[in-house]
């Protein structure tokens, strides 16, 4: 991880730091308190009034916290973006009282499970926190999360390990566009359209899944989607309903009957394919102008040398209308 220095406190990029360098993140460490494994970040270490000083002259918005407790936070409550990581040496069930309190937040990353071999864990109740209806951005893993439909005014959702079978807890903001589940026990997608502003989705790792019908109540919005490795997929046809979506990726070692839903996709602008199309049809791959296939299979009526992969710079990513801070999921 970079970490830059800025008048001797050093500031390091995270999933929310833009292209221009805005957002970046405040690192506070202090010494005999921030051992972790991971990030590891080696910088100066500042006593706790010389940070609230550096947060409150400079006008700090951003921070990244290693910490054995955050009791800091109820002295700097101006901060709007926070990634949370307790130490190791932070106790078994650490508290996270200071951030329910927070009056201003629109980022958070809480870890939930932390420690050596990440043998601690802690609940972090969404529910509670004073910030939860203008919370924009929330990133954390599935053990311990909970409420998440308390978070009606969220943006972007990112889950690792969710333990729901599917979305109707998890969904609770009808403002929500960008959201990111990977591994965990998701079974189908329902609940998802209580998002019908969606407009990038992101499922890698979700091997459980089995019903993505329920992809039918974001069509009219969605305009970007990756599958990757969701093996046990049933049923594809309802990515014919997403009209809106202009890149698409199915990637993996799943297999896919048949492409013809690409018919339906007036507007795929970029397709990125990895899993087995059973029976080898490519040719509606054709108008598509960004395409990349991989391997080329014996049974394909297409190689993957006959479509234009187009820059990096060329491809439609599909996260466009996303704040640009928001943006990298898929």
């Amino acid at each position: 991880m970079v970490v830059y220095e800025h008048k001797g406190f050093h500031f390091t990029a995270t999933s929310c730091t833009t292209r221009s360098g805005e957002n970046l993140f405040l690192v506070i460490k202090m010494r005999g308190r921030s051992d972790i494994e991971a990030p590891r970040l080696s910088t100066w270490e500042y006593t706790e009034d010389e940070y609230v000083t550096f947060i409150r002259e400079n006008h700090i918005k951003c921070a990244m916290l290693i910490l054995d407790d955050f009791s800091i936070l109820s002295r700097v409550p101006e901060l709007e973006m926070l990634d949370l990581f307790p130490s190791n040496q932070a106790p078994n069930h650490i508290s996270y009282e200071p951030v329910y309190e927070m009056p201003k937040l629109r980022m958070l990353s809480p870890k939930t499970v932390y420690g050596e071999r990440d043998q601690k864990w802690t609940e972090f109740d969404c529910g509670r926190l004073a910030s939860a209806k203008q919370l924009e951005y929330f990133s954390g893993a599935g053990k311990g999360i909970r409420n998440l439909k308390a978070l009606t005014g969220l943006k972007s959702l990112l889950l690792s390990g969710l333990r729901e079978p599917d979305l109707r807890e998890v969904v609770g903001s009808e403002q929500l566009d960008t959201l990111s589940l990977l591994l965990g026990k998701l079974e189908s997608l329902d609940g998802l359209e209580h998002s019908k502003a969606l407009k990038v989705l992101s499922l890698a790792d979700c091997y459980p899944l089995r019903d993505i019908s329920a992809l039918s109540a974001v069509g009219p919005s969605l305009q970007g989607l990756m599958i990757d490795n969701c093996k046990n997929i049933e049923d594809f046809s309802v990515l014919g309903e997403l009209r809106e979506l202009r890149r698409l990726s199915l990637v993996g070692t799943g297999l896919i009957p048949s492409l013809s839903f690409l018919e339906k996709l007036p507007k795929l602008e970029t397709l990125t394919l990895t899993m087995n199309v059973e029976d080898g049809n490519l040719q509606l791959c054709d108008r598509i102008p960004h395409v990349r296939v991989w391997p080329n299979r014996r049974h394909y009526n297409r190689k993957a040398e006959q479509f234009s992969k187009g820059s990096y710079e060329e491809l439609v990513r599909g996260d466009e209308a996303v704040d640009e801070w928001r943006r990298g999921v898929i």
